[in-house]
């Protein structure tokens, strides 16, 4: 980006800071107050100075921070009109006043802006300008309506699967289906005394029991234990 001449005055006055505070010597201090003072980009200043430390009275800056001169932001190859040639020649004017151009580089790039064709022409002559702080807004395209109903139709497929997605995780999971339970219908109680379970025949009642159990399951049949002493009554589907 090219360097105005208040770009320049802002590096020689680091320069100077650095020069009485011992940060450089006569000769070298000579030599990069020289070069800073024919410098033509922003990058050949920061590099004069890039190596310094920050003055003990620190130099308040007079340039505000470069920004690129930007005139339009269609596309390169949208024809220009006379507005975007003369909107052009304001920059390089404003170039030519601030100490970007010289007269010579002024002449032929103003020559060359009235001859483009192209908004992307102009902006190759103007993109190492920097841009004043009077310039004109950006110019933006305007939003196509194609780019309006992309947009929706964006929003309209995330609310869909989103939808989707809620639905999936609440349903209920499907319960399998399992062996067909058979109607009990009267059960009639079968009496048996409580055996003994700290004798062999005692558990081996108590066995035959679960045996019951466990054969009749599809039948629900169950055992229903009485207190110690009392029968066993064992309920068997009829």
């Amino acid at each position: 980006m090219r360097a105005r001449d208040v770009d320049r005055v802002d590096a020689r006055a680091r320069l100077d800071a650095a020069y009485e505070e011992g940060q450089l010597g006569a000769d070298e201090y000579d030599q990069r107050s020289q070069r800073a003072q024919a410098a033509q980009t922003v990058a050949e200043l920061g590099q004069l100075v890039g190596d310094l430390q920050p003055g003990r009275t620190e130099v308040p800056p007079t340039a505000t921070p470069a920004k690129p001169a930007e005139l339009s932001r269609y596309p390169t190859r949208t024809r220009a009109r006379d507005s975007d040639r003369a909107a052009t020649a304001a920059l390089l004017d404003a170039g030519l006043a601030d100490g970007q151009l010289n007269e010579a580089d002024h002449r032929a790039l103003t020559e060359l802006a009235g001859e483009a064709s192209t908004l992307g022409e102009l902006a190759d002559l103007t993109s190492d300008l920097q841009r004043p702080d009077n310039a004109p807004a950006v110019v933006q395209p305007p939003k196509t309506q194609r780019r309006k109903v992309f947009s929706w139709a964006v929003l309209a497929a995330c609310a869909a699967m989103f939808a989707a997605g809620f639905v999936a995780v609440d349903q209920p999971p499907d319960i399998p289906a399992g062996a067909p339970v058979a109607p009990l219908g009267v059960v009639q109680p079968i009496a048996i005394p409580m055996p003994n379970l700290l004798t062999a025949e005692g558990f081996t009642v108590f066995r035959d029991l679960v045996s019951i159990y466990v054969e009749n399951g599809s039948k629900t049949a169950y055992v229903q234990v009485s207190p110690q002493g009392e029968p066993i009554t064992v309920h068997l589907p009829q």
